[in-house]
């Protein structure tokens, strides 16, 4: 009972000194920033304003960085634009969360299959940046029966 316990207060600490989070997951910043915010960006102002702010922000003196400090750095930018527009953001936060009742678990099927670019994906449909049609053109649709199925037993 005692090993799985130490082996995860070991975890924590380790990343802890790495990346200055005792968290489970200390990618939670890099999520707000290349997810989260990145989508919020496109739905409020464009993806091509969204993809100049999040390459702006990966530029090179980030990877110079340590990685506490690269966290820090995420962090402090991620909050500068949730407290720029607190109220939209919310708002989409809580559509996001309902637009994601209709497509649980994807993300992490096509991330198993190749890298997730945010250009697959019902979301991104549901989004309204590409049409219903673009579901057939990579090859991936068999994932929403997959996933549906999964959920279904699970439920």
């Amino acid at each position: 009972m005692f090993v799985p316990l130490l082996t995860l207060q070991l975890y924590l600490n380790y990343n802890k000194k790495i990346s200055g989070y005792q968290y489970f997951s200390s990618i939670e910043n890099i999520n707000l920033i290349n997810y989260n915010l990145y989508y919020f960006k496109s739905a409020i102002q464009s993806p091509e304003v969204a993809d100049a702010w999040r390459e702006a922000i990966y530029d090179s003196v980030y990877f110079e960085m340590t990685p506490k400090a690269q966290n820090k750095y995420l962090k402090d930018i991620a909050f500068q634009e949730l407290r720029s527009a607190p109220i939209q953001y919310g708002i989409y936060h809580v559509l996001g969360g309902i637009r994601g009742m209709f497509d649980p678990g994807r993300f992490d099927l096509m991330t198993f299959f190749e890298e997730e670019d945010g250009k697959q994906g019902f979301l991104e449909i549901l989004n309204g940046n590409k049409p219903l049609s673009s579901l057939f053109k990579h090859g991936y649709a068999y994932i929403y029966f997959v996933d549906t199925d999964c959920h279904c037993k699970c439920v």
